[in-house]
């Protein structure tokens, strides 16, 4: 298949991506871990039937083949979503998304370390001026205080697994298709955040009836269509260039945010999305 349909999957994705914090904002009652195991457990739900009228057959194989890979990058992505959780629960939500955002970084290192790629100095520029963009988004309201350091680390850590998830999923999808693999990767990512959820003594929280829309919402664009074409990118694009995309989550929530709430981003956020644009073109060109 052509590069430039995995670079729409991965532009989508970003995008899709944004959506995500306009629903989490329509929810204010529920917790984070609460929504986190919702929106995973109703989307392996929908790609298994999914799975099962269309892909029987590949679902079956993946499962048989390749059954304890999913599992494991499964649990990459829950551990992901467990510490990113922790980081907006643990320091400012600025702290928690920017430094989460250091993914495309640690997914190059680990695939550069496993002699998997070797980019080019222009891509590891781009990486750099997408960082900086993203960084410059929030450097107004950035909070270094002590208190803040379990939440930096941990969202440290979110970025550390996801680019786990993303580097080590390259062999899988190459060999499975991103529909049958899927149902076990969010139905393990839930486990893993429903049982870290009963560990920091949180219980689940059941939605109410005027709820049922944006999480259905949520459920629907940012991880049903979101998370599975940014897996089902990987086919196509290296891992560091797959994250990279995904930056395209805070331009695209801006943007939605001054729609739907009217809030309208301060004018410093303008030039730093032309800047991570400009560094996302320069990774993946």
């Amino acid at each position: 298949m052509d590069r430039t349909l995995y670079l729409a999957q991965g532009v989508a994705a970003g995008i899709l991506f944004g959506t995500a914090s306009i629903f989490i904002r329509m929810l204010p009652r529920m917790d984070a871990f609460s929504l986190g195991f919702l929106r995973l457990v109703l989307a392996s739900i929908l790609m298994l039937i999914v799975a099962a009228i269309f892909y029987k057959d590949r679902l079956g194989e993946a499962v048989k083949h390749y059954g304890w890979r999913l599992i494991i990058l499964g649990t990459f992505l829950g551990f992901h979503f467990v510490f990113f959780i922790i980081a907006v629960k643990t320091t400012s939500i600025v702290n928690a998304t920017t430094l989460v955002n250091t993914t495309p970084a640690f997914a190059l290192a680990m695939a550069w370390s496993l002699n998997k790629i070797k980019p080019a100095r222009i891509n590891i520029i781009g990486l750099a001026i997408t960082v900086a963009g993203i960084t410059a988004m929030n450097l107004s309201t950035v909070a270094t205080t002590p208190s803040n350091l379990v939440g930096d680390l941990s969202a440290l850590a979110g970025a550390i697994f996801w680019a786990a998830y993303l580097t080590s999923g390259v062999g899988v999808r190459a060999r499975v298709h991103p529909i049958a693999a899927t149902p076990s990767l969010y139905m393990v990512s839930a486990l893993v955040l429903a049982l870290s959820g009963l560990l920091v003594g949180g219980g689940l929280i059941l939605p109410q009836t005027n709820e049922i829309p944006p999480i259905i919402a949520l459920v629907f664009l940012p991880t049903v269509m979101g998370h599975t074409l940014q897996f089902s990118s990987l086919k196509g694009l290296k891992p560091y260039e797959t994250s990279t995309l995904a930056l395209l989550e805070p331009v695209a929530a801006s943007a939605l945010a001054l729609i739907v709430f009217g809030e309208a981003p301060a004018p410093i956020l303008y030039l730093s999305a032309a800047v991570v644009i400009f560094g996302i073109y320069l990774v993946v060109r």
